[in-house]
């Protein structure tokens, strides 16, 4: 079933929509919870409200034919909202300032040899080496998939500042898996 199809049967009422959603796009909302705050609470918390706030506002929600991009961007919502809340007496965090966490999913990622573990190890310390909007940025387009448009609704920037977002990125990567390559083989041998 396409998303518009089950986000259409969502807005008419059909609870079933609802537990579709819920089941196919919960366990991934978890994980990226995850990479904005360690605070499970906060992250559960906000999941359950955002369904619970969908279904009741399921008559004026606007149409999508991306539930996962639509449910990114509420969350983040929610969690950096909630956030900025839980800290009033301390300094407001905006969302350039909270710590988004990335790293290479090994268990996602099948590692065959010894030098792919290397590479995946030298990948995680260049990704550890960018700030968190340009891990946040890396993460939504090659691990969520997600257009640069979506990123954009998500992360609250332009179009453009998307794509130079991100070309920033690879190329600040580029340039840090290169020096650790050379390092390694000088230092390893």
């Amino acid at each position: 079933m396409t998303d518009l199809l089950l986000w259409q049967q969502l807005k008419s009422g059909n609870k079933n929509a609802l537990a579709a959603i819920y089941d196919a796009h919960a366990p991934y909302l978890l994980r990226y919870g995850y990479k904005i705050t360690q605070q499970e609470i906060i992250i559960e918390d906000a999941i359950h409200d955002l369904f619970v706030e969908l279904w009741k506002n399921r008559e004026g929600a606007g149409n999508t034919d991306n539930i996962r991009a639509y449910l990114t961007v509420a969350l983040r919502r929610k969690i950096i909202k909630t956030l900025q809340k839980s800290q009033k007496t301390a300094v407001n965090i905006t969302p350039d300032e909270y710590d988004f966490d990335v790293e290479v999913a090994v268990d996602e990622v099948i590692i065959r040899t010894e030098k792919n573990k290397e590479y995946a190890d030298r990948l995680n310390v260049a990704l550890n080496k960018l700030g968190p909007r340009q891990k946040e940025a890396l993460y939504l387009k090659y691990y969520s998939q997600m257009s640069n448009e979506e990123i954009s609704e998500a992360m609250g920037i332009t179009n453009q500042s998307v794509r130079n977002l991100i070309h920033r990125s690879l190329e600040q990567m580029k340039k840090i898996f290169m020096w650790l390559l050379i390092f390694f083989e000088i230092f390893t041998k």
